[in-house]
């Protein structure tokens, strides 16, 4: 439909056709991933058999199932563009080692930055990632891996996170999941399939860890059952309404609007009458992060011939990178390290309408999460978002304070308490007292502007110079550094001056020499003048 689209656009210019290298008898990720990579190449070199016309350009649209290395590293040596629509690690469409490459169906790494960003808004920073190991799909350990290691990159420092593996079908294995993950931070989120996500918080109301000191989290990449969907947590049991909440559940974003549900619409039917695969209301083809990285491939790989004048395939893709395109499906943009990040919906659930609700999303185009409610209204919801809980509880993870853990303080504690308060204050009153009194006898010897009696004298018609005397001792000031000798408690001192009114230039200068001279005060050395103290004012 993708081409039949493009080829009603460009049919002026372009002669757009399809082929399409699959084999039924493929049922399995493993079995695309097997075979990929030698049916592209059995294909590609039947056609250099032909020579193919300087004016004829290639694309190629990898499965999102499957393998993608290796048919990237073919289309970088045919010099064409190739096209991911399954979710990449950012290194699969390494500009250097792939300059073909596009991910159109975003990357873990974008995964992570929407659990990074929701992190710093809300100031959590001990994370504990419960992964289940029996999953089928890679999408949570993948996600799980690439987190940590942001966190660990992190500038700030700031995170303490930390992966928990258990092992869902044997379930007895989560409780001391639970119980390592209450010591270490309170906010957890769970990489498994929704189902065994409930499980999880039912088990965990049982060991009371959904109380309001804890949020929980959940990522499903896609609204289709090998991960669980949005109506699975709809209309609880009583029991499960204040376990959900302090949950919140991310997903990909939710393609709506006149156009896209005409066009999801038209997907649907073809595919019904193509495939006899239907899709649901609740989740249309362009919400399937699969479906819509096929479509834009065409649209933009058609779009960047349009404006080229050769069939270079690394020149095609670079005219991709780094911009912004308005497309049949919406805005996209393509960021310089050729990665398309997914939009992704953030839902908390809604006590009155008992079920999770949109409460912000994240625009990738932007790299900003997005309030879809206002943040004030808290009528229906008491969540995380409105209300973060925190980082670390009042008690500590573990609670073992005695005043906590007991809850609240007898009278006699209180009166205690409150005894020791009256009597650190009074003590602390008579020290700071006799501490200042300490202070101003041992500054008796300070020089002050005005225990300096000055006397004018003109000096060459010059007021600025003058005389004085200081402690029997004849002081001569100018607008240059007066030096004068004095006494020190029995002892000949030498002091030096100089007036606050000059450049800055010198200013520095007697600055970097008052630092020198500081390092002074801890000389001792019979041969040494001792240094006492440097003064500025």
């Amino acid at each position: 439909m993708s081409v039949e689209a493009a080829a009603e656009t460009y049919r002026e210019s372009m002669n757009i056709s399809l082929k399409l290298l699959y084999d039924d008898s493929y049922r399995t990720c493993d079995d695309t991933a097997a075979n990929t990579a030698w049916m592209l190449a059995e294909y590609m070199n039947k056609r250099l058999d032909h020579k193919i016309r300087s004016n004829e350009c290639t694309a190629v649209v990898a499965v999102g199932c499957g393998g993608f290395i290796n048919p990237a590293y073919l289309a970088k040596e045919w010099n064409v563009p190739i096209f991911s629509t399954g979710v990449m690690q950012q290194i699969e469409v390494n500009p250097i080692q792939f300059p073909s490459a596009i991910a159109l169906s975003g990357t873990y790494e974008g995964f992570a930055t929407v659990f990074m960003q929701l992190f710093r808004m809300n100031r959590w920073y001990h994370v504990t990632a419960l992964l289940d190991t029996a999953a089928t799909n890679v999408i949570y350990v993948n996600t799980a891996n690439t987190l940590q290691r942001q966190t660990k990159a992190d500038a700030s420092k700031s995170f303490q996170f930390q992966i928990l593996r258990f092992n869902a079908t044997r379930f007895d294995s989560v409780q001391p999941v639970l119980d390592v993950a209450r010591t270490r931070s309170r906010i957890i989120i769970l990489f498994c399939h929704a189902k065994i996500g409930i499980e999880i918080l039912r088990l965990a109301e049982s060991f009371q860890m959904v109380n309001k000191e804890y949020v929980y989290l959940m990522l499903q990449p896609s609204q289709v059952d090998i991960y669980g969907k949005l109506n699975l947590f709809s209309s609880p049991p009583a029991s499960m309404s204040q376990t959900f909440t302090n949950f919140i559940y991310l997903t990909t974003h939710h393609t709506g609007g006149s156009l896209l549900d005409d066009l999801n619409q038209r997907i649907a039917n073809r595919t019904l009458e193509e495939y006899n695969i239907s899709f649901t209301t609740d989740a249309p083809p362009l919400d399937l992060y699969g479906t819509r990285g096929a479509y834009d491939a065409v649209s933009l790989w058609t779009a960047a011939v349009n404006r080229s004048s050769s069939c270079d395939g690394i020149s095609l893709a670079s005219k991709i990178k780094n911009h912004l395109f308005d497309l049949e499906t919406g805005l996209t943009f393509i960021r310089p390290d050729a990665t398309r990040l997914l939009d992704m919906d953030i839902y908390v659930y809604d006590g009155k309408a008992r079920e999770l609700t949109l409460f912000m999303w994240y625009d990738s185009a932007a790299d900003r999460l997005i309030w879809t409610k206002p943040q004030t209204h808290q009528e229906n919801f008491s969540n995380p978002l409105l209300n973060p809980v925190r980082d670390i509880p009042a008690c500590g993870f573990l609670g073992t304070d005695a005043a906590c853990a007991q809850g609240t303080m007898d009278k006699t504690t209180m009166v205690i308490l409150a005894v020791v308060i009256v009597v650190f204050s009074l003590t602390t009153s008579v020290l700071a007292t006799k501490l200042i009194v300490r202070h101003k006898r041992e500054l008796w010897w300070l020089i002050t502007e005005d225990s300096i009696p000055r006397r004018t004298v003109t000096f060459n018609n010059n007021p600025a110079n003058y005389k004085s005397e200081f402690r029997g001792r004849t002081v001569t000031f100018n607008d240059h550094p007066t030096n004068y000798k004095s006494e020190f408690r029995g002892n000949p001192v030498w002091i030096y001056t100089h007036p606050s009114n000059h450049s800055r230039e010198l200013s520095v200068k007697i600055l970097n020499k008052v630092s020198a001279l500081r390092k002074l005060v801890h000389v001792n050395h019979d041969n040494i003048a001792k240094f006492m103290v440097p003064c500025v004012r």
